[in-house]
């Protein structure tokens, strides 16, 4: 064994904690001067960023390293999850290992992650030159590849989908010629993406089995939709609709949030600035804005928290215009179109969907 002994890395300490204990003792160290160099992302963060967050968030460093030390603990707890499901699920054949197809699925995501990498550690010994994108994939062909469908990861990693399960194994790359019966069976031609729609405002648009129906209410036409949606019924406090708009959308959006309906969105038609909306599906690299929340999202991470089905993702259309995702059909609006006091026109978007 090496008398060097390492002990890396001493992120509680502060670097000026440590170099001042180094010279009380005369302790000799070295500096890599790459550290200092911010072209790299790191170093800009840690010598120009941070410095100026301290200003507003005097203990970002230590309060970084907390969270930093509880994602450890976490992904710590997962990974022994993961071990555990692997040891009562997954059925190892030499140095292959099967885990059945329907309790894979049934894993919320963040735990299928760290199963399909256990199981690929079990396979391969480690998890070198395997990274999310492998993963992703891998959870892809579990919940809607094709029996048969294969893939071929690195380090000779193959993964193939069977009738009832998920099988690992270590085995040489197929070279199939393309267009053969063995080609369409291992590597399936998936169903190509429904391309964008213009949707039409006002007015009726079809996009594969839904229907979206736009219209644009303003003045009494928006009072008139709230007494329609509340079926009829007197609205408390008001005999006839307010006078002052602020007060009318006040109500309107009180209302509306007790009434909640599925199928329909209201936005703020100005705050969409004449824009042209499209109806279409996913793309990678969608970002969403939950209705109250701070901040954009990743629409992926949106339908996590949502629960909504890894195979049925690609189904669920978006009502975007340009890159901006302004609604996820039945499931929200963006917070960027939210209706608010100050709103006049709304945009009043109905979908309906057609069983296959």
């Amino acid at each position: 064994a090496s008398p060097i002994r390492i002990i890396r890395p001493l992120t509680e300490y502060p670097r000026r904690q440590l170099i001042d204990y180094l010279e009380s003792r005369s302790q000799q160290y070295c500096t890599d001067h790459t550290n200092l160099d911010t072209t790299y992302t790191r170093n800009r963060i840690r010598h120009e960023l941070i410095p100026r967050l301290q200003q507003t968030w005097p203990d970002i460093r230590s309060e970084m390293t907390e969270f930093a030390r509880e994602l450890g603990a976490l992904d710590e707890l997962l990974e022994s999850v993961a071990r555990r499901w692997t040891g009562a699920h997954a059925v190892q054949k030499h140095r292959t290992f099967e885990a059945a197809l329907d309790d894979l699925n049934a894993l919320d995501e963040p735990l299928l992650s760290y199963v399909i990498r256990q199981l690929i550690a079990d396979t391969l010994g480690d998890l070198r030159r395997i990274d999310e994108v492998h993963v992703a994939m891998i959870a892809d062909l579990a919940a809607a590849g094709s029996t048969g469908a294969s893939l071929d990861l690195p380090r000779g990693l193959i993964v193939r989908r069977g009738y009832k399960s998920l099988c690992f194994e270590i085995g040489q790359r197929k070279v199939l010629t393309p267009g053969s019966d063995a080609a369409a069976k291992v590597h399936p031609e998936t169903p190509q993406p429904l391309a964008a729609k213009e949707l039409a405002v006002p007015g009726e648009t079809r996009w594969g089995t839904w229907t979206f129906e736009a219209t644009v209410l303003e003045g009494k036409d928006i009072w008139e939709e709230l007494v329609d949606l509340s079926g009829n019924l007197r609205i408390p406090e008001f005999d006839e609709p307010p006078t002052d708009p602020h007060e009318r959308m006040r109500v309107f959006i009180r209302q509306l949030r007790g009434i909640d309906p599925e199928a329909v969105e209201y936005l703020d038609f100005d705050r969409i600035a004449g824009e042209t909306l499209s109806v279409r599906g996913r793309v990678p690299g969608d970002r969403f804005t939950p209705l109250g929340a701070p901040g954009q999202t990743k629409l992926k991470e949106f339908f996590i928290r949502r629960k909504v089905p890894r195979s049925e993702r690609d189904a669920v259309p978006l009502i975007v215009a340009g890159d901006r995702v302004l609604v996820v059909a039945r499931l929200g609006v963006s917070d960027d179109v939210a209706l608010t006091e100050d709103t006049r026109r709304i945009l009043k978007i109905s979908a309906t969907a057609q069983d296959r």
